[in-house]
């Protein structure tokens, strides 16, 4: 069964799924800190709200994977909020981004690893309190530009034991200029991860075919996620497919309705026009078809290797 915010479900419901987006990604420190003066979050929910409905009513959007861990301001409430009102599923998340905080440094591995199994089990946030606890149904790990340092390399390794001990499917951010998914992948399955549970994810942000098929080879599925319309991801996607990797590679674009990076401010957020929920679904999904690939592939990026990572 696939957790999602309000129930589980069984992977086969998912449908159309994008595999990594968010509807809050940023600084959960200057939310809590700053409240309103930072994001309304009332706003961005109608926002979100809106978004996502025109996403399923135009191109049947089915399920939202959302990819934001504890330490980017993820927020149960606001996922259950948006699912009950547009009748999406949203998957939430449990796991760690790259950055380094200091009161980990020196923590206690099996505690650490503790704690995330005991939110997988028992309920995210204070929903572990109430009748109906919210459940995980994605962990999440991430390595930067750094590199696998020594602490990533601890946190990589709780996120791999939690994998082992839950099932539960594992998007892994990557920097893949610098080639760090084979060093985190090796973390990962020394600490017990199922590469055939892990998403390898911006592999948009690579077109070394070579590189791409090594990481394939190892069992893992690959996140084209970060996708902007540009011809290089198309082109790249469909020497992979023509390699024979349909069933390996999943879509989406690690947009949000508010994604607090770059200097990006709540009230211009808000302004923009463009949906970031439906890119890979008109833009991207056009690109391909105009390259030739067929509504089974794009099925099998959409729908059922999503269906095959949550079996």
């Amino acid at each position: 069964m696939v957790h999602t915010v309000l129930g589980d479900i069984a992977p086969e419901k998912l449908g159309i799924t994008l595999c990594h987006e968010h509807i809050f990604c940023g600084s959960g420190d200057m939310a809590k800190a700053f409240g309103s003066r930072f994001y309304d979050k009332e706003r961005l929910i109608s926002a979100a709200v809106r978004q996502i409905r025109e996403a399923k009513e135009k191109f049947g959007l089915c399920t939202l994977l959302d990819g934001t861990p504890i330490d980017l301001g993820r927020d149960v409430g606001l996922m259950v909020r948006c699912a009950e009102e547009t009748g999406v599923n949203i998957v939430a998340s449990t796991g760690l981004y790259y950055d380094e905080r200091s009161f980990m440094h020196g923590a206690d591995f099996g505690w650490i690893t503790e704690l995330f199994l005991r939110e997988c089990r028992e309920g995210m946030e204070d929903t572990w309190k109430t009748e109906n606890p919210v459940l995980p149904g994605m962990l999440k790990c991430a390595t930067g530009s750094a590199g696998v340092t020594e602490g990533n390399r601890m946190y990589l390794a709780v996120m791999g034991a939690v994998q082992k001990e839950t099932g539960l499917p594992l998007f892994a951010h990557n920097e893949h200029r610098i080639h760090t998914g084979p060093v985190q992948l090796d973390v990962l399955e020394q600490a017990g991860a199922n590469p055939e549970k892990i998403i390898c994810g911006h592999a948009s942000d690579s077109d070394d075919i070579p590189y791409l098929e090594n990481l394939l080879k190892r069992g893992v599925f690959l996140g084209f996620d970060r996708l902007w319309g540009e011809e290089k991801h198309a082109d790249t996607v469909c020497r992979l497919l023509e390699r024979g990797w349909e069933k390996r590679l999943l879509l989406a674009r690690d947009g949000g309705a508010f994604v607090g990076f770059g200097g990006r401010r709540f009230e211009a957020e808000m302004c923009r026009k463009e949906n970031t929920f439906t890119a890979v679904l008109d833009t991207f999904c056009s690109m391909l078809r105009a390259r030739g690939v067929s509504e089974s592939e794009i099925g099998s990026m959409l729908v059922g290797n999503i269906q095959t990572l949550f079996a």
